[in-house]
């Protein structure tokens, strides 16, 4: 199950678990053609991932919200 979604449904049940990551993290992307769009759009998934906008539908879906930015 993907652990996001593990946690979500968990908030609601509280359940103890272990969690055994056996399979590594999936990199999700996205194809463009264009160079002028991929530019904008990586400059705007950058400001949103750094806005009080995303910590807050982070912390909604339980989501670490440092999962999609790059260290």
């Amino acid at each position: 199950m993907d652990i996001n979604i593990f946690n979500y449904f968990n908030k609601f049940h509280e359940l103890e678990v272990d969690i055994h990551r056996i399979f590594p993290l999936t990199p999700y992307g996205l194809l463009v053609k264009e160079n002028a769009f991929k530019t904008r759009f990586d400059h705007a998934l950058q400001q949103y991932l750094h806005s009080d906008a995303y910590l807050t539908l982070a912390n909604k879906w339980s989501i670490d919200p440092n999962l999609l930015i790059k260290q």
